[in-house]
């Protein structure tokens, strides 16, 4: 009779560890389709608490909800940066320059243009706020392609597409929220954001801080430069237009 292998659990051994539990955030928890307890935990968490939140992230539940997560604050927020500006654009009847009943013509308009340009300008806004969730969207599928392509490069993909894409979605959601803070908000919410994708790709893909920061910083210096070099480009190609006399 052979004996048992030597690698069995004896008896009263406890069970090997399964490694954290991964059922965060808060909204992979929620009892509805909007689930405002939930949500306000959510953006919390990934706001302040980016580690211990993407730490626990459920990194194989589906898009479906980091997207209605993202969808719901992206386009409210959206939505609200937009009446700001439209508000403040409207603040110059404040001090008097109302388009509807004074005379423009010291400003180099005609009154019916002066409309004309309000009612455009209006016109503009509505098709802005119905289009708004399908741009979400698009610029969401492209990021968290770039990111996890990135990643992919740096050697810091641990895990799927979808953990990137988890990430990605949970962060913009949140962050979304500081568009509502007129002036500065968008440069405020887009600094944090770039800091919460650092921490939560390091964190969910289980990779170095160093690749993560490669992986989101890549992008955006490669983007810069490539705004220089077409800066660079047509100043020297008008200074020579310019120069020949054309």
């Amino acid at each position: 009779m052979t004996d048992p292998p030597t690698d069995w659990p004896q008896e009263g051994t406890p069970p090997p560890s399964a490694g954290p539990l991964r059922d965060g955030p808060a909204w992979e928890r929620r009892t509805g389709v909007l689930d405002l307890g939930a949500m306000f935990t959510t953006v919390k968490d990934v706001l302040v608490d980016a580690p211990r939140t993407f730490a626990s992230m459920n990194r194989d539940n589906g898009l479906g909800g980091p997207l209605v997560f993202l969808l719901i604050l992206g386009t409210l927020s959206g939505w609200v940066h937009q009446i700001w500006g439209f508000l403040m654009e409207q603040g110059m009847e404040s001090i008097g320059f109302d388009m509807g009943s004074m005379d423009l013509s010291q400003f180099g308009f005609q009154q019916n243009e002066a409309v004309a340009a309000f009612m455009a300008g209006t016109a503009f806004m509505i098709i802005s706020a119905l289009i708004l969730p399908a741009l979400i969207l698009v610029v969401f599928f492209i990021q968290a392609g770039v990111f996890h392509l990135m990643l992919l490069i740096v050697g810091g993909a641990r895990q799927s597409f979808e953990t990137t894409a988890r990430v990605v979605a949970y962060t913009t959601g949140a962050t979304a929220l500081f568009q509502m803070v007129p002036f500065c908000g968008w440069l405020i919410g887009f600094v944090w954001s770039i800091i919460v994708l650092i921490l939560g790709l390091a964190c969910a893909h289980e990779t170095s801080t160093g690749r993560a920061v490669a992986a989101v910083l890549l992008p955006l210096v490669l983007c810069c430069l490539c705004c220089v070099i077409l800066v660079v480009f047509f100043v020297t190609m008008f200074a020579q237009l310019t120069g020949a006399g054309l």
